[in-house]
């Protein structure tokens, strides 16, 4: 049966999204255990390091929550979001022999409750 050029690249937009989530999911664990003058380079220490904190997770925050979703999913994927951005904290202490920065656990809740809000007000 023919199809339409370009039916193979189709793609719904809820993919779409699935893809940018999990390619941001990827990159933002792959940042976090990069050693340190590669993190300087990339902006993620120094000045800008709380806001690159905050857009990361207000994105993903924004990717992950559905149009329509109920308050629990929303809460649900919310802490498991926060979750995820804590266990990356902690495997930078036993990476780095750092001291967990609580700083950048405030930063990426602070991101994923403005995408919480963002999100809510584009219904």
């Amino acid at each position: 049966m023919p199809t339409a050029p370009g039916a193979a690249l189709s793609v719904t937009r809820g993919s779409w999204r699935t893809l940018a989530r999990n390619t941001l999911v990827g990159l933002i664990a792959l940042l976090s255990i990069l050693p340190g003058h590669w993190k300087a380079h990339l902006a993620t220490t120094g000045a800008l390091h709380d806001c690159v904190h905050i857009a990361a997770f207000f994105l993903l925050a924004l990717l992950s929550i559905k149009r329509n979703a109920a308050l629990k999913k929303v809460l649900l994927t919310c802490a498991l979001l926060a979750l995820f951005g804590v266990v990356l904290e902690f495997l930078q202490t036993r990476i780095f022999h750092i001291r967990l920065e609580v700083s950048d656990i405030l930063d990426d809740c602070a991101g994923l409750f403005l995408g919480v809000v963002t999100s809510t007000m584009l219904r």
